[in-house]
């Protein structure tokens, strides 16, 4: 057997410097195992579709990547998707909501959605009480509220 360093060139720490590597090891271990308790980051559900599009795995939708930075009035923001063609609408809110992650903020979404500001998104969903009111999400912290 050939070695670059002899058994004999690595010396035996002095005792008092054993106990205090024992001791490390301990605490190492504590760290190892509390750090295996942490909740583990989740499989990203949402697929980048390498066009400018996302698909969520769970609902099956095709969301935009990212906006265009525009703020838009509610019927704005709708003319705006259907002139996207190709089946572009304003999600209903439920739809909305459920790519909300409450586990972020500012922005309270997956960061494969890039340029997501802590802003408000319409949905396409009226308020029942007031049909020219709809509810929307604040994605800062995932708030869902009306407004017109």
């Amino acid at each position: 057997m050939i070695s670059l360093f002899p058994y004999s060139s690595f010396p035996l720490p002095p005792s008092h410097m054993s106990e205090s590597l024992k001791s490390l090891a301990k605490r190492i271990t504590a760290l190892e195992t509390f750090v295996a308790t942490l909740p583990q980051p989740k499989a990203s559900r949402f697929i980048d579709n390498g066009d400018g599009t996302v698909t969520d795995k769970e609902t099956n939708l095709v969301w935009m990547k990212e906006d265009d930075g525009k703020e838009r009035k509610w019927e704005e923001a709708k003319q705006y998707c259907e002139k996207l063609g190709n089946g572009w609408r304003l999600p209903t809110i439920k739809e909305l909501i459920s790519i909300i992650d409450y586990e972020r903020h500012d922005p309270a979404i997956d960061p494969i959605f890039t340029n997501t500001k802590s802003s408000y998104y319409w949905s396409s969903t009226p308020h029942a009480s007031y049909s020219d009111v709809a509810w929307g999400v604040y994605f800062g912290n995932g708030g869902v509220n009306y407004w017109d």
